[in-house]
């Protein structure tokens, strides 16, 4: 191991003094921190080594110098796209959230508090509080550019946990929305009153608003939006390119849907306007909790017979960092037959569910 970077390690092993404990980025004035800078500047060709070596390491570290550490690994990925270290990095973030967790639970009053004296009673939790932010920095550098590291995060069901550190922590609340963006997500869309449907792929996007105002705007691009109900459907290059992330407005949009989307039990023609409301799609809900038939998650598309569309603002279809790419992929077209045979499905599936509810009742009144 080159010197610099052992000199480094080494140092990261020692407690930190108050002062870095509380401005967690003081430790970024060492000489031992510069002198890694430096190194890492003048050798790119060393990066991907300097990287894994620093993320087999971080569990060693003082927490205060592994969150800083943390977050410089998290600058060399970005400029590098190097992402060995991903779950290196979460298990740091564990580590620090469930700190930072109680440290919130311990501390009610934490706007009003003398850092120093409970830095001696509870050294860890306060370290990991401090360092939470940076930490955040370098989380999203990884998942945001690699699903494996997003579901490794989801793996450690922390989101209760990032949603208490919301208000104290100001950019956790972006590692929740990506925490739920699904990745290369295959959904079937079927447009049953006029037997049309196709499959499409949904990238980087965490709730049904965005991917509503995506769709719509897919199928204007195809020419495809008149068949499929959205008639007075106008395009708007603004809120197509801010939801896309390439451009970011100076004000908020409101967004409308054109039909009504439906979850896979609109299918089996209930009154359509209690279908509309029972079966629709909740909006600020992931794409990945979207009901499925088969595992395979389902949109109805119908016309909207609700008095007064549905609406969004364009906060719900804006990308919250450069490392997203929200997209949707519209894929193959369904023929005729085979969108046939998938309501057929659906509506099966909906008379067994039916045939076995009046079964269980059936067999309650015997008892």
């Amino acid at each position: 191991m080159n010197e610099v970077l052992s000199d480094y390690i080494e140092w990261c092993k020692e407690p930190c003094k108050e002062s870095q404990a509380i401005e967690i980025k003081n430790l970024y004035e060492n000489e031992r921190f510069q002198k890694l800078y430096k190194y890492t500047e003048e050798n790119p060709n060393i990066v991907a080594d300097v990287l894994k070596i620093l993320g087999s390491f971080l569990k060693e570290m003082d927490i205060s110098k592994a969150c800083a550490t943390a977050h410089f690994c998290g600058a060399l990925i970005e400029s590098n796209n190097v992402f060995d270290i991903g779950n290196n990095l979460i298990d740091l973030f564990e580590k620090v959230i469930n700190l930072s967790a109680e440290c919130i639970t311990k501390i009610p009053d934490i706007n009003n508090v003398d850092w120093n004296i409970l830095l001696e009673n509870f050294p860890n939790e306060v370290k990991a509080y401090h360092g939470s932010e940076l930490l955040t920095l370098a989380i999203m550098a990884v998942i945001t550019r690699t699903s494996e590291s997003r579901y490794y995060l989801r793996e450690k069901k922390l989101y209760q946990k990032l949603e208490l550190l919301e208000p104290y922590i100001r950019s956790i609340v972006y590692v929740t929305f990506v925490h739920d963006a699904c990745y290369d997500f295959k959904v079937l869309v079927l447009a049953p009153e006029i037997r049309k449907g196709f499959w499409m792929k949904v990238h980087d996007i965490h709730n049904c608003f965005y991917l509503f105002t995506l769709l719509e705007a897919e199928l204007y691009k195809k020419g495809w939006h008149n068949d499929y109900g959205l008639k007075d459907y106008t395009f708007n290059e603004e809120i197509y390119n801010t939801a896309i992330g390439t451009f970011y407005p100076k004000k908020v949009y409101t967004i409308e849907a054109h039909c009504s989307y439906q979850t896979y039990l609109a299918i089996n023609g209930q009154e359509e306007e209690k279908s509309n409301l029972s079966n629709m799609i909740f909006g600020e809900m992931p794409p990945e909790y979207l009901p499925k038939l088969k595992g395979c998650p389902i949109i109805v598309m119908k016309e909207d017979n609700i008095k007064g569309r549905r609406s969004w603002d364009s906060n719900f279809s804006s990308k919250c960092h450069d490392g997203l790419s929200p997209h949707i992929e519209i894929l193959e077209k369904l023929t005729e037959k085979e969108v046939e045979e998938w309501i057929d499905s659906l509506l099966n599936k909906e008379q067994e569910k039916g045939i076995i509810s009046k079964i269980q009742k059936f067999i309650k009144s015997l008892k």
